[in-house]
């Protein structure tokens, strides 16, 4: 099984896995609102312009693509005060590399890349959170969605941009934004996403009301249950699934009432591998289908082979 968001996914997403795709409702975890920062930043704290529009572009820079250099350059040629916000890499090399890139696309665009770039260095968790609150706009990476970033922003009650993408990883911010209800920010093609990134930049009653609206609803993102509760329906029905498979065969009694002796787990088939496309709260129900029955592995973000039937005991790192 592969488990991940219902919104992070499509009605064509069963074809992307090999595993049986399981839709965790919502945004598929169960997040606390982030940790605020103490004090609020100001522009100059980041030595950034203090009244041009900031757009926030916030991901790792191996997530920017440069067939979408050009996105940045068509924004500032209608928003002449925009200035992109990047974090360098922790890596000098792809931070030039990315830089260079850009200042061909404003080139090529007959536009400033000083004037309109701004690459801050590498910041602590705090720094970044405060960062999230001075920058006007946040832009989603495309192709490539940011998750973290994006619900950290939405904290900050900073609008957050986002084009979903045909896989699970460029549609992140789309299953965020979306949970809100905040209709406005979701682009259906590059230009639109252009187009919306300029109104927010251009418009600042338009932008205030997103921030109004993000104030409003964001309690729809966070503590949000769901789908913790969804995989411990999920996890007792599978556990009682192979639990009933042994007893039969063994003629106990189909109630789950006997335990299963480990020797029998060579037995169980199939073993039951359950891979979590997103971070999962653990659940009471995990833990037990884990120490109950040692064929059923349980691997957080990573891709799983199945335990061959010989099998009676799970690798003690997957067991965790």
């Amino acid at each position: 099984y592969y488990l991940a968001s219902e919104l992070m996914e499509t009605a064509e997403s069963d074809s992307h896995y090999a595993e049986e795709l399981i839709r965790l409702p919502g945004i598929g975890v169960c997040m606390e609102h982030p940790a605020l920062p103490e004090e609020r930043a100001t522009r100059e704290d980041f030595a950034l312009p203090a009244k041009k529009i900031l757009y926030g572009a916030l991901q790792s820079l191996f997530k920017y693509l440069p067939q979408h250099d050009y996105i940045y350059p068509a924004i500032a040629k209608k928003v002449p005060d925009a200035n992109f916000v990047f974090v360098a890499s922790d890596s000098d090399f792809v931070t030039e590399i990315f830089a260079e890139r850009l200042k061909n696309a404003f080139v090529k665009a007959g536009l400033s890349y000083k004037k309109h770039v701004t690459i801050l260095p590498r910041l602590s968790f705090p720094k970044f959170m405060q960062l999230l609150g001075v920058v006007d706009i946040y832009l989603d990476s495309l192709g490539f969605s940011g998750g973290i970033t994006a619900i950290r922003s939405l904290a900050m009650d900073c609008p957050v941009l986002t084009c979903p993408g045909e896989f699970m990883r460029g549609r992140l911010g789309y299953a965020m934004v979306k949970q809100m209800g905040l209709e406005e920010l979701i682009a259906s093609s590059l230009d639109e996403y252009v187009a919306i990134a300029c109104k927010l930049g251009l418009k600042k009653e338009f932008r205030s009301s997103m921030v109004d609206k993000i104030a409003a609803t964001k309690h729809n993102l966070f503590n949000d249950n769901q789908s913790v509760e969804f995989l411990d329906k999920f996890f007792q029905a599978k556990t009682n699934k192979i639990r009933t498979a042994s007893a039969q065969h063994q003629g106990q009694s189909s109630d789950g009432s006997a335990a299963l002796p480990a020797a029998s787990t060579a037995e169980v088939d199939p073993a039951v591998v359950v891979v979590a496309g997103v971070t999962a709260v653990p659940s009471a129900a995990v833990v037990a289908a884990v120490k109950a029955v040692p064929s059923v592995v349980v691997v957080a973000g990573a891709a799983a082979v199945p335990l061959p039937k010989q099998a009676t005991t799970a690798p003690p790192q997957a067991a965790q």
